[in-house]
């Protein structure tokens, strides 16, 4: 991501989706028109972060793996790509301590604790 082009640009560098589904998922996830012609040197971390969200979500990428992906971010920010997850279609391997977000977006889960692995059937949405 280089720091020098815009959101939009960014965005557009490794879509396979046509124009109208990068700016869709752009506003998903909180991009104002405004914001998809901001320099990505410029933006906050919450932001940068949505950003690679986005350039995901407009790849053909079908499995994704997520170590926190909720850190860093405010709520309608988490809100925006849980509910974008929670459409993908490809599988994903996510670790998380947000219970949450977690039960919102996966129908298994493997929960480690006091050193033993023990399956959690999450109920698919």
């Amino acid at each position: 991501m280089l720091a020098n082009i815009t959101v939009l640009e960014s965005t557009l560098e490794n879509s396979v989706q046509p124009m109208y589904i990068v700016r869709t998922i752009l506003a998903r996830l909180l991009f104002t028109a405004d914001d998809i012609n901001k320099c990505v040197s410029v933006l906050s971390g919450g932001e940068r972060i949505r950003l690679a969200f986005a350039r995901i979500f407009v790849s053909d990428a079908n499995v994704l793996v997520l170590d926190e992906p909720t850190n860093y971010l405010d709520i309608p920010s988490v809100e925006a790509i849980q509910e974008l997850l929670s459409e993908y279609e490809g599988t994903m391997l996510l670790v998380s301590h947000d219970h949450i977000f977690v039960k919102a977006i996966a129908n298994r889960a493997l929960v480690i604790r006091d050193k033993q692995i023990f399956e959690d059937l999450l109920e698919v949405h």
